[in-house]
């Protein structure tokens, strides 16, 4: 199963009984589909930069992100539901890039712990100073 990333912006005058109905429904057909929905962030009302032909007189819209996983004909199907739909303005739907943690290594260099200079100094004689 692949991880994937689904963004989705919708009218804020919807409210939240209706947007949580919308993500209700999307998740519904996410699990249909053999998906999984790992988590739901609603990230709330923020300004639009651009105008959608969708919803030409909305300057706001409400975003929510959902991170899901599943296989490789769930992004079309999803796509195709949201294409349909009146609420949602405007959706992203793209592979997660998932971060694995590596371990970190502490090294010296050539076996000297590291000395705080001031700033114009180089080796305990200032910048311009002659000898």
């Amino acid at each position: 199963m692949k991880a994937y990333e689904l963004i989705l912006i919708m009218d804020p005058i919807l409210g939240e009984e209706k947007i949580g109905q919308i993500i209700d429904k999307v998740s519904e057909k996410i699990k249909t589909l053999k998906g999984e929905v790992d988590s739901v962030e609603k990230w709330g009302v923020r300004r639009l930069n651009a105008v959608f032909k969708k919803a030409k007189r909305q300057a706001n819209g409400f975003y929510v992100l959902i991170r899901l996983k599943g296989p490789s004909n769930l992004p079309a199907e999803v796509k195709a539901l949201l294409k349909v739909s009146e609420n949602v303005t405007r959706y992203f739907l793209t592979n997660a890039f998932v971060q694995t943690e590596a371990p970190v290594e502490k090294k010296e260099i050539a076996g000297t712990p590291l000395e705080a200079v001031n700033v114009g100094e180089i080796k305990g004689q200032a910048v311009g100073e002659s000898k």
